[in-house]
């Protein structure tokens, strides 16, 4: 299981405070990233843990991720490999500095904390966080990461002050966030300090009252409402908040409208060549695209050495038959045009064991919508606009590498 998804998957949050005025001292401010190595564990089983998070949304994801779960996860071993890829970034909460995953695929954020067990924090072999004279804790609202088996975090839920970009960055007073307690021995070597969501305001992850996410928190106080995605490969990228560099992009930005109604950046996905058409989520927590069979299928076709086992997609690590995926990618919102993104195959590498590599494109569950991570973010230039909640927009063009 990649611990990326893991961490992503599931999160119900449960609290009532409110957030002060946030302050941002110069209406724009840049947050670095750094690559880092994951623990991962067998592919197939991912999927099935990675859609229980948008499960939380619709019906179509428990539907699709109980069948995915009867075909796949009876005959599949878990056996843990490394060298798989997410980033993080410093950010710091109360008077402690964190490192934590940026993700665009929910709203919800949390941290391991100094409420674990003795013998979970001494397996958790970077920073947890220790509350502070100006932690608030809510000892009636709790949170749970729930994915079965050894997958699952608890915890209580708490706010603080979260800043970015320090010292010229953003600060949220008494934004909510969780606390793990207790977690199952899957986390346990998790080599990242948390979470900090970047979605919407989604009631599907926060209940039972609707609460802002870190983003909505700070948006109004930007020059402009917006953040901008720049990820590299093995090597550190870039997060703007309330401005476009216009150094990071080779091409004008298409924009295109989403609708925010399902609380995720998601959009429409047509090929360039033949296969279905999907709706996928951005997701820069996720290592992988998702998408369905045909799609997965008529990409691996040209390459002679790829090969399809209950682990997912694989050939091997010298083969230079890599295809580019093109995907048209418009709004879900009705509105705005198409970009022709265009993912090269080398992208799509996550793992090697010095005879075959797996790759970053997989299936996603039938009938669910698809995911667009790691190798979409590292080829393309994001910006996440959203102005109004009723207009949000997408912005993409390639990056000036």
């Amino acid at each position: 299981m990649r611990f990326t998804e893991q961490i992503l998957s599931g999160v119900i949050l449960l609290f009532t405070a409110t957030s002060a005025e946030p302050s941002i001292q110069k209406g724009r401010f840049t947050v670095t990233q750094e690559p880092i190595s994951f623990p991962k564990k067998n592919p197939a089983i991912d999927p099935i843990n990675t859609y229980r998070k948008y499960s939380e949304v619709t019906s179509e994801y428990k539907a699709a991720t109980a069948a995915y779960t009867k075909r796949n996860l009876a005959s599949v071993a878990a056996n843990p490999t490394f060298g798989d890829k997410s980033y993080v970034s410093a950010v710091n909460i109360g008077n402690q500095t964190l490192s934590l995953v940026f993700s665009t695929g929910t709203s919800a954020s949390w941290v391991f904390s100094s409420l674990l067990s003795t013998d979970d924090q001494a397996c958790h072999r970077d920073k947890i966080f220790y509350p502070s004279p100006t932690t608030k804790f809510n000892k009636t609202q709790t949170f749970n990461i729930t994915n079965g088996n050894d997958w699952w975090v608890r915890g209580v839920v708490a706010t603080d002050d979260i800043n970015l970009g320090n010292p010229d960055g953003a600060n949220v007073p008494a934004q909510p966030f969780g606390l793990a307690t207790s977690l199952g021995p899957a986390f346990k070597d998790f080599p990242a300090d948390g979470v900090l969501g970047l979605g919407f305001d989604s009631p599907s992850q926060l209940t039972p009252a609707l609460q802002k996410s870190f983003f909505s928190n700070i948006k109004h106080s930007l020059d402009s409402p917006l953040f901008t995605a720049s990820l590299k490969h093995n090597a550190s990228g870039i997060w703007n908040f309330g401005f476009i560099d216009p150094g990071d992009v080779t091409e004008p930005i298409t924009y295109v409208d989403i609708d925010p109604k399902c609380g995720l950046w998601m959009v429409n996905v047509t090929l360039s060549s033949e296969g279905p058409n999907f709706q996928a989520v951005l997701d820069s927590g996720n290592p992988f695209i998702y998408a369905p069979t045909q799609v997965v299928s008529n990409f691996y076709s040209p390459v002679a050495s790829a090969h399809q086992n209950s682990s997912g997609w694989f050939f091997p690590c010298d083969a230079d038959d890599l295809p580019l995926l093109e995907l048209d990618v418009g709004g879900s919102g009705g509105n705005g045009g198409n970009y022709p993104a265009i993912i090269p195959g080398s992208s799509f590498t996550l793992n090697e064991d010095n005879q075959t590599t797996e790759r970053a494109l997989q299936e996603s569950p039938p009938g669910a919508r698809g995911i667009l991570g790691g190798p979409f973010f590292k080829a393309l230039f994001i910006v996440f606009e959203a102005k109004d909640n009723v207009h949000p927009r997408l912005g993409f063009a390639p990056q000036n590498t």
